[in-house]
């Protein structure tokens, strides 16, 4: 009955089986919903790598070791101990942007120069301890009470890890989407961070366009008359009734099996580095993967099942989510911002300054490139002001 809906669901990287996301969600939930809703998607290719994850211990695996280490003095060493990004961003060395870095460290560890648990070192060892408790007691915390790890006096085991989704839904100027009283904030929405979103900058979005949706959505329901709804149609969802909608969700494999094994296909053909092959191979096992999940000889008998709907739901949005990505990886046949081909490692604005867009067409998902609309001078003017990054305030 609610006039209006403010999506604010996150985003989906954790569709990768190494992420910095919660252990619980951002499957890409939000944006499954919008798509199915009829809501467009944008960008779904643009997924950001932070250059530097925990590595060890396994539980902590792609836990942030966020750039405030960086930011202060701490480097990037490889199983050699050398200072590597001078052979890669000479100009910026470990502060440069995190496609790059993230790029770099994963070159050396494809090399053979990685540590023992698959990483680099990122060292603050040469920084006095009081700076690192001033300056660094998160991390400081972090690592000594997860790794065991007092990193001023050891090395810390990094590798890239899967944070930010850059892609997601298509809003308006008022955060509205194409559908009448659809709103949406934050990580579930495509567009506000390009193809390279800039530490601290998610937060900045949430406080700005949460305003903005709060303040639209509050004056479209105030216009909006009351919504009524037939007794008995969609007013309650009975799981354990919905023979329908559970005989196209539910199946034996165990739901969170299937959602594995979905991050481990990212994980290895569209991750930091892609390429055709590689892209190509994944969608095709991402569609056999969606052909086992929605086989309906096999379903299951318990639909009460609270924990396995969840899993089931968020097996259902990685699915449909990982086609989105990769699909998109394809179709866009240059590197940019966190996008980087092999096959195509140059960036190609004559072919390229556009934006790849999905939508639900019956049962298909349709992709169509459209271009980039010219920045309005009020804004461009804005974009050449230079500020000192900040970055032991940065995530």
């Amino acid at each position: 009955k609610s006039k209006c809906v403010i999506l604010a669901a996150g985003g989906y990287s954790r569709v990768y089986s190494v992420s910095s996301s919660r252990s619980f969600e951002n499957y890409g939930e939000g944006v499954v919903l919008a798509y199915e809703t009829g809501v467009e998607l944008v960008d779904m290719e643009m997924v950001q790598f932070h250059p530097t994850g925990m590595v060890w211990p396994r539980k902590a695996v792609g836990t942030l070791a966020t750039e405030a280490i960086r930011g202060e003095g701490g480097i990037l060493l490889n199983s050699n101990c050398e200072r590597f990004m001078k052979n890669y961003y000479p100009e910026r060395m470990e502060l440069g942007p995190r496609d790059v870095v993230a790029r770099s460290i994963y070159s050396e560890i494809v090399a053979g120069r990685g540590t023992k648990h698959g990483g680099v070192w990122l060292d603050a060892t040469h920084m006095p301890k009081a700076k690192i408790l001033e300056r660094l007691p998160t991390m400081y915390d972090q690592f000594k009470r997860i790794a065991g790890v007092d990193i001023s006096k050891e090395k810390m085991e990094v590798a890239p890890t899967a944070h930010y989704s850059m892609g997601g839904v298509v809003v308006d100027s008022k955060c509205q989407t194409n559908v009448k009283g659809l709103f949406a904030i934050g990580e579930v929405v495509g567009h506000v961070h390009g193809a390279n979103r800039l530490g601290g900058n998610s937060l900045l979005g949430t406080v700005v366009f949460g305003k903005i949706a709060g303040r639209e959505a509050a004056t479209t329901a105030e216009r909006e008359k009351k919504r009524t709804i037939k007794r008995g149609t969609s007013a309650k969802l009975r799981i354990a009734d919905n023979k329908e909608f559970a005989s196209g969700l539910f199946v034996v494999q165990d739901p969170d099996t299937i959602r594995g094994q979905v991050q481990q296909v990212m994980e290895e053909n569209a991750g930091i580095v892609r390429e055709a092959n590689k892209l190509q191979k994944g969608r095709r096992k991402i569609l056999e993967l969606k052909k086992a999940f929605y086989s309906k000889n096999h379903v299951l008998k318990d639909f009460k099942n609270y924990r396995n709907l969840v899993s089931t739901y968020e097996a259902k949005s990685a699915l449909l989510v990982s086609e989105a990505v990769i699909r998109s990886a394809l179709m866009r046949q240059e590197s940019r911002g966190a996008h980087y081909r092999s096959d195509f490692p140059d960036r190609d604005d004559r072919k390229w300054k556009a934006n790849i867009y999905c939508r639900k067409h019956g049962k298909t998902m349709v992709l169509v490139r459209r271009k980039t609309k010219k920045i309005k001078e009020s804004v461009k003017n804005l974009l050449q002001v230079q500020t000192k990054v900040e970055h032991h305030l940065l995530e």
